[in-house]
């Protein structure tokens, strides 16, 4: 049978010690379930972290793709430009020849002459 204590009650030292038993069981698995939480809340941190420098260096993959089209892309117009002005250029000197060009200076030499004759005799 119970105990009683000098107020009448069954003795609660056995209840106290039975709670207290209780209650230290119930701290010590929530330490391991604290333990367990921080390890996994570390170990996903860990794997957050290295996707983020995963995606990092994927976009510095992807912009230095981009430059090197932007790269490509300004070579190719400058290509196209240089090629639409050697066109361009053999339509305009397209009837010039060495003779042309020498029968030209030629007339301009004779005309030069020409020209400065008149002002030899002013005087």
């Amino acid at each position: 049978m119970a105990e009683k204590n000098h107020h009448g009650c069954a003795s609660s030292s056995r209840t106290l010690r039975e709670k207290s038993a209780y209650m230290a069981k119930k701290q010590i698995a929530n330490i391991h379930i604290s333990e367990t939480a921080a390890r996994s809340a570390l170990r996903r941190k860990k794997q957050k972290e290295h996707e983020l420098s995963q995606t990092q260096d994927q976009m510095m993959t992807l912009e230095r793709e981009i430059a090197s089209i932007e790269t490509a892309n300004i070579n190719k117009e400058t290509m196209t430009a240089m090629q639409n002005a050697s066109k361009a250029l053999k339509v305009i000197h397209g009837g010039l020849t060495v003779d042309k060009v020498d029968q030209t200076m030629y007339f301009h030499s004779q005309t030069l002459a020409a020209s400065q004759l008149p002002a030899m005799y002013k005087y």
